[in-house]
């Protein structure tokens, strides 16, 4: 069996160019190595797409999910209760022998003063490097720490960048 005839293109080509399956009848992929990759790339862009577009989305409709993020934790403070409880137990493991917890203090307290007096420009203090990322996950230390408006850091979700 030297040549296999693809589905989706209709070419005959020979079985190097199809991928081995054992579970298939044939013993190769259906479709030859080339339509799938074609077939991946369009799945990838389709799905940048949509996660694009849900963003965009988000983004443009900030108040809407915020009221109905709290309508979910009204719904369901158990699991609401946990997910926080479970940020809170990352942070403390996140947080070194050697960390300067007075810094880290001080990082917090400049943040709850710039939010007293501008509350109309609120500010967080976010983690450059995510507690939990996906890729990569940082400390709690100072050196970790920034003072970043509220929308931009809510934009910057759990991502580093």
């Amino acid at each position: 069996m030297s040549d296999l005839q693809c589905a989706k293109c209709g070419e005959t080509k020979h079985c190097s160019q199809f991928t081995v399956r054992k579970d298939c009848s044939r013993g190769y992929e259906y479709h030859c190595k080339e339509c799938r990759r074609k077939a991946g790339q369009q799945q990838r862009k389709k799905s940048l797409g949509n996660v694009l577009a849900a963003r965009k989305w988000k983004d443009a409709n900030r108040d809407y999910t915020r009221i109905k993020a709290r309508e979910w934790q009204k719904q369901n403070p158990a699991k609401a209760s946990s997910a926080r409880r479970a940020y809170e137990a990352r942070k403390l493991m996140a947080i070194p022998a050697w960390a300067d917890l007075q810094k880290i203090s001080e990082m917090y307290e400049i943040m709850y003063a710039w939010n007293e007096l501008w509350p109309d420009d609120l500010v967080h203090v976010d983690h450059i490097v995510p507690l939990k990322g996906k890729y990569v996950s940082g400390l709690h230390v100072e050196n970790n720490l920034q003072i970043l408006r509220a929308t931009d850091n809510m934009r910057k979700h759990n991502r580093y960048e």
